[in-house]
C-alpha cells in the first residue's frame, strides 16, 4: 500500500513538473507576442499562453523591448495551419481549394495548403506562416498558400504562390534558427527564396516579376525551372520577364529624407487628430509610397497610399491618440520600390472639449476609434476601416478647448494659452507649441447650435398643448455635457424637471396655459449669469393670437468675450490743465470718477517743482451719446506764474458725445468751459475748449490703437485774449492680459498772456485695466517753450467706472 501510494505521489509530482515546464525566450527587435506564439505554438492567437506565463507584461496593448526575457510554457505539439491572418485592413477575402465562392476573412483565419487570399483596393493583410516568416499582402493582390507542401520547403521554411499584386516579406528568425528558414514565393515567371530581413516581390499584369531586398540577408531568384539563379543583396533588385532568366541585380532607388516638422499633433477628444510630414525630392522618382503603422517595423498598418513624384508631403486625418510610425519609399521608372526612409515617430495627443456652460471636460471615456486601433495586441488586429476624410471637426459656439500637458495654442495672433473659448462662428485653425517645440494644430468649424423639440417617442413637436407636456430638447451639433445649460421660456410658460437626457439633449416638463401668443421661442442658454444664447427653438402654442418675442434675455447686453480687458494709457488726458491736452480713451463707456497726480520739474528760475492733483467725475446717458464731465485741479506744490499752471481750484465743465464706435473707428466730440472760481490762484477769465478724440484700432482684439485729440482753446474775454491750438498724438499696444503701453506726443501752438508759444513734449506710459478700475502712469520730456508743458513731468491716474 505504501509503495502504491509512493508511486502515485511520484507520478503526480512528475505531472505537475511537466505542467509547469517552461522555456525562456529573449526578445529580439521587432518581436511581438503574436509572432512568438506563432513560432512556438503554431498559431498567433495562442499569445494568451504568453500573457498567462508573464503577468508582468500588464494590460493590453503592450510593447516588447529587445533583451526582455519571456517565460514560454511547454505544450504538446498539435497540427497547425500553414498560415494565419494576423492583421487585416478593409476588404480581405479567402477561397478554399474545393469551393468557388470567396468568403470575407477575419483576424485569426487559418489558411491551409491551396487556400487563396485576395485583398481589395486600399486593403492589406498580414500572413504569419507556420515557422518564422510574416508577409504583408498589399492592395489588389492574390496569394495561394502552400505552406510546407513541397518536400524541400518542408525541411527549410514556407511557400506561397503570388498570382498578382505585391507581397512584402519580413522574416525574423524567431525559432532560433538564425534566420535560415526561408519563405519561398513563386510567381508564373520566377521563384524567389526570401531569407531573414525585409524583401518585396511584385508580379504585374505583363507577367514580369520584380524582387527587391530592402534589408537583411540576400534573396535567391531563379526562373520557374530553378535555372539562372542570382543573389539579390540588400539594396538591390532584379526583374524576371516571362520565359527569361533573372536579370543581373541593380541598385534600388535611394530613400527620401524627411524634412523637419512637428512630431506631436493635437487632436480633439473623440474625433482624433491630423498628422503631417514632408520629405525631400529623390532624383528619378516616379512615385512615393507612404505607410502609417502602429509599429516601427511597419506592421499593424493603418494607412497606405502611393502618390505622384510631384507630391512630397502627407496629411492624414482623424487618427486616435497614440504613437504612429510613418515610412516613405521611392518608386522609380522601372517600378522598383526602394528601402523606405527611417520611420518618423509621430504622436497624437488629446485636447479636451468643454461644453458651453460647463466648467470642465467630461471624464475621459472610450475614444472614438475609426481604425479599430484600440484592439491592437502586438500585431493582432482587424483594421477593417476606411480612412476618414479631412473635413474640419464641427464644434459648438461658446465651447472651450483645454490643451494637454505643456502645450499652448492660439487663434490668429493672440497669445498662446492652455484654454480657449470659441466665440466666432466659422472655420478656425489652431497654432500650437510647447516652449520652442512646434506642435501640429488642428482645423475646426465653429458652428452656431440649433435646437429641436421632440416628444418621448422622438417625433418633432410642432405645437405645444396648453397643459403639462414632456419634451426633449435636441441640439445640433450634439453636446455630451448639458449640465451647464438651462432653458429660458417667455412669460406664461413654466418649466420644471429640467435635467440632462441620457439619450442626448435635455428633458423637461412644460406648461403653456398662460400664453396668449400663437408661437413662442424657447432658448437654450448657459446657466450662469451671462445666459449666453446657445440655440433657439420656435414652436406653436394652441389657441393663441399674437406672436410673442423671444425671452427677455434677448435684450440683455451680453458680456464682451475678449480674452482679457485692456484699456488705453490716458494719464496726461485725465490731468486737467487749461492750456494743454492729453490723449483720452474715447471708447471708455459708463459713469465713473478719476483721480490724477501730476509732477512737473522746476523751470529755469523757479525754486520748486510743481505738484498738482486733479479729481473728476463723469455721468453718462443714452448709451454714452451724452456724457457730462466735471474736473477740479488743485496745486499742492509750486509757483503760479506759469500759464499752464493756472487753473488751480478752477472748475472745468464739459459735455461730450461718443458719436462713432463701429469696428476699427472711434470718434467723440466735446465742448467745455473753464470757470474761474479760484481768484488769484487760477484763471482770471473764463476759457472755452472745443475738442475731438479719434482712434483707429487694428489687429485681433484691438491689439493696436492709433489715437489723436485735437482742441481749440479760446479766452472769453476782451483783454489778454488767449488763442491756442493744443493737440496730442500717439499709439497704444496691448501687451498681455490687462497690460498695455502707449507713446504720446503733445503740442501747443498759439498765443497766451500776450506771448507767442510753441511747446512740445514726448512721453510714454503704461495702463493696467482691471475691469472696473484702471491704473495708468506716464512720463514725458518737454521741448521748446517749456513753460507750457514743462521740461519733465509725470502723471499717475486712477479711474473707476460705476457701470
Amino acid at each position: 500500500m505504501r509503495r502504491a501510494l509512493a508511486l502515485v505521489l511520484l507520478l503526480g509530482s512528475v505531472s505537475v513538473a511537466q505542467a509547469q515546464q517552461v522555456t525562456e525566450y529573449t526578445v529580439r527587435r521587432g518581436d511581438t507576442c503574436g509572432q512568438i506564439a506563432r513560432a512556438h505554438y503554431g498559431h498567433s492567437t495562442r499569445y494568451d499562453l504568453i500573457h498567462q506565463a508573464n503577468p508582468d507584461l500588464g494590460a493590453m496593448p503592450h510593447h516588447l523591448t529587445p533583451g526582455q526575457v519571456l517565460r514560454l510554457p511547454v505544450v504538446p505539439e498539435t497540427p497547425t495551419a500553414d498560415a494565419t491572418v494576423t492583421a487585416m485592413r478593409r476588404q480581405v477575402r479567402h477561397q478554399r481549394p474545393s469551393e468557388g465562392d470567396w468568403t470575407p476573412s477575419h483576424v485569426g483565419q487559418d489558411l491551409d495548403q491551396g487556400w487563396r487570399l485576395s485583398t481589395g483596393e486600399s486593403s492589406t493583410a498580414e500572413l504569419s506562416f507556420r515557422r518564422s516568416s510574416v508577409a504583408t499582402i498589399r492592395e489588389s493582390t492574390l496569394v495561394i498558400v502552400y505552406g510546407t507542401g513541397a518536400q524541400r520547403v518542408r525541411r527549410e521554411g514556407s511557400r506561397a504562390v503570388l498570382r498578382e499584386g505585391s507581397l512584402l516579406s519580413r522574416l525574423s528568425g524567431l525559432s532560433g534558427g538564425g534566420g535560415d528558414e526561408p519563405l519561398e514565393v513563386e510567381t508564373p515567371s520566377a521563384v524567389a527564396t526570401l531569407r531573414e530581413g525585409e524583401s518585396q516581390v511584385d508580379y504585374d499584369t505583363n507577367g514580369n516579376t520584380r524582387v527587391a531586398v530592402h534589408g537583411g540577408s540576400a534573396a535567391t531568384v531563379t526562373d520557374p525551372r530553378g535555372d539562372g539563379a542570382v543573389q539579390v543583396r540588400p539594396g538591390q533588385g532584379t526583374t524576371v520577364e516571362p520565359g527569361q532568366r533573372p536579370r543581373p541585380p541593380r541598385p534600388l532607388p535611394r530613400a527620401p529624407r524627411w524634412e523637419d516638422g512637428p512630431h506631436r499633433f493635437v487632436g480633439l477628444r473623440g474625433t482624433g487628430g491630423t498628422i503631417t510630414g514632408r520629405w525631400q525630392e529623390v532624383a528619378g522618382a516616379v512615385r512615393y509610397r507612404v505607410e502609417v503603422a502602429r509599429r516601427r517595423d511597419g506592421r499593424d498598418l493603418v494607412i497606405a497610399t502611393a502618390v505622384p513624384a510631384t507630391v512630397r508631403e502627407m496629411e492624414f486625418h482623424r487618427l486616435p491618440p497614440g504613437e504612429y510610425f510613418v515610412r516613405v519609399a521611392t518608386i522609380d521608372g522601372d517600378s522598383f520600390e526602394g528601402r523606405p526612409a527611417r520611420p518618423i515617430e509621430l504622436t497624437v495627443v488629446e485636447a479636451g472639449l468643454v461644453a458651453p456652460g460647463a466648467s470642465a471636460p467630461l471624464p475621459e471615456a472610450e475614444p472614438a476609434d475609426p481604425f479599430g486601433l484600440s484592439e491592437l495586441d502586438d500585431g493582432i488586429a482587424n483594421l477593417d476601416h476606411a480612412a476618414p476624410d479631412g473635413a474640419a471637426v464641427r464644434v459648438p459656439r461658446y465651447a472651450s478647448l483645454t490643451m494637454p500637458d505643456d502645450i499652448r495654442c492660439t487663434l490668429g495672433t493672440g497669445d498662446p494659452v492652455q484654454a480657449l473659448r470659441l466665440v466666432d462662428v466659422g472655420p478656425i485653425t489652431l497654432t500650437c507649441s510647447a516652449g520652442d517645440e512646434v506642435v501640429g494644430g488642428m482645423a475646426l468649424e465653429v458652428v452656431a447650435s440649433t435646437a429641436r423639440l421632440v416628444d418621448e417617442a422622438g417625433a418633432t413637436i410642432e405645437t405645444l398643448p396648453r397643459d403639462q407636456t414632456s419634451i426633449r430638447v435636441l441640439l445640433d451639433p450634439p453636446l455630451d455635457d448639458v449640465s451647464g445649460l438651462t432653458l429660458l421660456v417667455p412669460e406664461g410658460v413654466t418649466v420644471s424637471g429640467l435635467e440632462p437626457d441620457p439619450n442626448g439633449g435635455m428633458r423637461a416638463q412644460l406648461v403653456s396655459d398662460g400664453v396668449s401668443a400663437e408661437r413662442i421661442v424657447l432658448r437654450v442658454a448657459t446657466a450662469d449669469e451671462s445666459h449666453l444664447p446657445i440655440a433657439d427653438a420656435e414652436v406653436g402654442v394652441q389657441a393663441a393670437a399674437v406672436v410673442a418675442p423671444p425671452p427677455e434675455v434677448d435684450d440683455l447686453q451680453l458680456p464682451e468675450l475678449d480674452p482679457d480687458p485692456h484699456g488705453l494709457q490716458e494719464a496726461f488726458g485725465l490731468a486737467a490743465f487749461p492750456s494743454a491736452v492729453g490723449l483720452r480713451d474715447e471708447r471708455r463707456s459708463g459713469s465713473g470718477m478719476h483721480l490724477a497726480l501730476s509732477f512737473t520739474s522746476a523751470a529755469m528760475g523757479d525754486p520748486d517743482a510743481h505738484v498738482r492733483i486733479t479729481g473728476g467725475a463723469r455721468a453718462a446717458f443714452f448709451d454714452d451719446y451724452l456724457r457730462l464731465d466735471v474736473a477740479v485741479p488743485l496745486d499742492l506744490v509750486g509757483p503760479t506764474n506759469r500759464s499752464s499752471r493756472l487753473g488751480s481750484r478752477d472748475v472745468y465743465l464739459a459735455a461730450s458725445s461718443r458719436v462713432l464706435n463701429e469696428g476699427m473707428f472711434g470718434l467723440a466730440v466735446e465742448a467745455g468751459v473753464w470757470a474761474p472760481t479760484a481768484a488769484g490762484q487760477g484763471l482770471d477769465r473764463p476759457r472755452l475748449q472745443v475738442a475731438a478724440d479719434f482712434s483707429l484700432r487694428f489687429l485681433d482684439d484691438d491689439r493696436l490703437a492709433v489715437r489723436t485729440r485735437q482742441a481749440g482753446i479760446f479766452d472769453l474775454s476782451d483783454t489778454n485774449n488767449s488763442v491756442l491750438w493744443a493737440s496730442a498724438y500717439g499709439f497704444d499696444v496691448w501687451i498681455v492680459g490687462p497690460l498695455s503701453a502707449g507713446v504720446e506726443l503733445d503740442l501747443v501752438i498759439g498765443r497766451e498772456d500776450a506771448r507767442d508759444w510753441v511747446s512740445a513734449a514726448v512721453g510714454a506710459g503704461l495702463a493696467l485695466d482691471l475691469g472696473g478700475v484702471a491704473i495708468t502712469a506716464a512720463g514725458r520730456v518737454g521741448f521748446g517753450d517749456d513753460a507750457l508743458l514743462g521740461q519733465g513731468s509725470g502723471t499717475l491716474a486712477v479711474r473707476g467706472n460705476f457701470r
